[in-house]
């Protein structure tokens, strides 16, 4: 199987286009990157690698041969990586029998379908594992304005207040200390908003 995705290149001062190709084909597992790679192109495997595993995703048991053409001109730097990774995932899901999904917001299709979730926030790993374990390390605790202590904001991961009360989303092993609150599984959204927010939110 053959996948393609395109990026971009530098030559002096002049752009150029980069066409990232992955081949999936028998024999013993490895990645060859060809092309012209210098030498931080050719270890993009090995970060790729190790960056997919991280992620929990099932690395193809096959020979990968990545081309980054044209093959005559040059390729250095790291900015190849990204779409080293995304024409490997492109050949893992040409079978048609796996699936990767890609998010920025929008959490409706991972409710739905996710068994891992990999969350980056402002470029920093927040979390990678499975669905269940990312949900189930989250509450949301309501109360009234009153409620809301100054421990209960020191432990909180994110606060929307209202005229009325409040909502918090605090960590599974927390609920224990607020049980005189109203607390309720958290969803994948209400993780997502609440931990990306700065400070109170207010309705």
């Amino acid at each position: 199987m053959v996948s393609r995705v395109f990026s971009a290149g530098l030559s002096g001062i002049d752009g150029y286009i980069v066409t990232v190709e992955c081949f999936l084909s028998g024999g013993l597992p490895r990645l060859d990157v060809v092309g012209l790679p210098t030498g931080a192109v050719s270890e993009a495997g090995e970060r790729v690698r190790a960056a997919a595993k991280a992620c929990a995703f099932d690395w193809p048991v096959s020979r990968l041969t990545v081309n980054l053409a044209p093959a005559d001109t040059k390729k250095a730097g790291t900015a190849y990586d990204l779409p080293i990774l995304l024409s490997i995932l492109a050949a893992y899901i040409e079978d048609g029998e796996h699936s990767v999904l890609f998010s920025t917001h929008i959490t409706e299709d991972l409710e739905r379908a996710a068994d891992y979730i990999t969350y980056l926030r402002y470029g920093e790993l927040v979390f990678s594992g499975s669905k269940e374990e990312f949900v189930n390390g989250f509450r949301m605790a309501k109360g009234g304005r009153e409620e809301l202590t100054p421990e209960l904001r020191a432990r909180a991961a994110g606060i929307r207040t209202f005229p009325t009360g409040f909502e918090a989303l605090i960590r599974a092993q927390d609920a224990a200390a607020f049980s005189h609150l109203e607390i309720e599984p958290a969803s994948i959204d209400e993780i997502v908003v609440f931990t990306s927010k700065e400070g109170d939110m207010h309705a």
